[in-house]
Parts: structure tokens; sequence; C-alpha cells
């Protein structure tokens, strides 16, 4: 795409919502900063702010009555995914992402801190609930490492807003994070209601981008990273202003969709109490994404 003013970038700012704030208690931070301080003596790999945002995403984006399994995996599974998305593009990042999906298959790997917690994080979630049922779990991760590949691949470009839009999907990296969590909290709905709670996980995961590339979007034209708003502007010929307009109507339409498709599983006679905890969840994900991405603002708002 040529380049092109599309004038000044204002600041984000999307309208408080009305959070039914789900927080985890005083114990399960505790374990929670065990698993992330143990995570970090063994493998490194990423910095202290890192350690901080995972922290305070879990704070506000995990069930309630999260467990200590569940807790545990998504954490680490979270330190993982920070470690090869701060990664600078370059062929080096291709060539690690290439043998990252090879490890994940069950391949052997050569000495390295990456691929050495990529084998641990892969061992740890088999263990902890089974082959068969990580199928799902382990397809989630190989997306989020091919939309990485695409994404890398075209660093300099501004990509346009279809393909843009269907790798964001799973470079956000949240489908594998609820994934644990459905596994961990058991939740099994029926074959009539699996449908449904794709649409409404897609949703999650829509609203939980959106949310992010809105208020990141100063940071990421600063630091020449993809965001959604750039590439409306470019490809709509817009200014910023108006591109962030139209980002924004996106997230109100997918937010309103959510709801409508929460609540028609939530109406679903004999919705298994595990399923419906899980639904319950989707949707505080989706509002505590965003308040701890403001409190993030080191990271996401512009000065990180």
């Amino acid at each position: 795409m040529l380049m092109q003013d599309h004038g000044s970038m204002p600041d984000p700012h999307l309208d408080p919502l009305p959070l039914r704030l789900v927080e985890l208690s005083g114990v399960q931070l505790e374990y929670l900063t065990a698993v992330l301080d143990r995570w970090f003596k063994t493998h490194g790999l990423v910095n202290s702010l890192t350690t901080k945002v995972v922290s305070v995403f879990m704070q506000y984006c995990s069930p309630a009555s999260a467990c200590d399994v569940g807790l545990a995996l998504a954490a680490e599974y979270l330190m993982w995914f920070f470690a090869i998305d701060d990664m600078p593009d370059g062929l080096e990042k291709l060539s690690v992402l290439t043998e990252i999906r090879l490890v994940l298959q069950g391949h052997p790997s050569r000495d390295d801190s990456l691929l050495k917690a990529t084998f641990d994080l892969r061992s740890r979630v088999l263990h902890a609930f089974g082959e068969v049922e990580t199928g799902r779990f382990f397809r989630s991760l190989d997306l989020l490492l091919a939309a990485f590949l695409w994404e890398t691949e075209r660093a300099v470009d501004t990509p346009p807003v279809t393909l843009y839009r269907k790798n964001r999907e799973h470079t956000i990296a949240v489908y594998p994070y609820i994934e644990l969590f459905r596994l961990a909290e058991r939740a099994q709905p029926s074959q009539t209601v699996w449908p449904l709670l794709c649409a409404l996980e897609k949703l999650c995961v829509e609203i939980i981008y959106l949310t992010n590339d809105v208020l990141s979007v100063k940071r990421d034209l600063r630091k020449k990273n993809h965001n959604l708003v750039i590439s409306l502007a470019c490809e709509s010929e817009v200014t910023y202003e108006e591109a962030l307009s139209q980002a924004i109507s996106l997230l109100k339409r997918a937010t309103d969709e959510f709801l409508v498709a929460q609540n028609e599983i939530l109406r679903t006679e004999a919705l298994e109490e595990r399923t419906r905890k899980y639904v319950d969840y989707l949707g505080n994900i989706s509002e505590g994404n965003r308040l701890a991405t403001v409190i993030l603002a080191e990271r996401y708002l512009g000065n990180g």
C-alpha cells in the first residue's frame, strides 16, 4: 500500500464498562506469583514487565473458581507466549517458530531455552488432561504459530483488513488460554451447545483483540507494529481519527453480538453447571481484559 498522510493519531479512548468485576482471591494470587517466579527462574526468557503483564491480566481474566492446575498452566502458557511475541521479527524468528511447531508435535529439539519451555508446556498439558482431551488446545496453538509466521513474514507491510483480522484472531493468543481453563474447569458442553459455544468464544476473542488494538494503537504506530486501526486507515484512505472511530464501532458491534449469543446459551435447557460457569467466564474475561489493558498502560498505551 502507498504511504500517505493520515493525520495525527488521536489518544485512544473507550468508555468505562459496567464491570461485573471478578478477581482472583488473595490465596490464588499468591499461588500465581509462585508459579510465575518458578517459571522465570527455570526458563528466564522474559523481563519483569512481562511477568507483571501476565500477573495483572490473569488477576482480572481468570475464572473466580480457577483451580491450581488451570492457573499454573495458563500462567506458563502466557509467559511462553510473550517470550515468542517479544522476539524481534526476522529470519531467526521464522526459524524458531518452525522449530517450536515441531516440538509441539512431539519431535525432539536442540538445546535451547525457548524450545525447552515449549517441551515443558506440552508435557505438562498432556500430563494434566491427556492426549485425547487436548487436541483442541494444540490445534489452537498451531494456528497461533501459523499466524505468527504470517505476521513475521510481512512485518514491514501494512496488511489488508480482512487478512489482518483473520490472523489477529490467533495472534492475540486467547484461544489456547481460555481452552486451558475450559479443560481445567471440566466444562464439557453437549453436542447441541458446542456450535453456540464456539461462536461465543470467537466473539470473545474478537472483543479482546479489538480492545487491545484500539488502546495500543499509538504504541503500535510508533513501533511500526501491525494494528487494525492502521490497516483501516490505509485501506479506506481515511484519517487515523476516522479509522479509530471505525475500530471502536466494530468493537461495540462485537460486544452487542456477544451479549445476545451469551444469553441464548444461558437460556438453553439443561445446561450443565460447569458449562454455564464457563459461559459466564467468557463475559468476565471480555470485560476484565479492558481493565487490565488500562492498568498495564506502560506496555499497551504508548509508554512501553
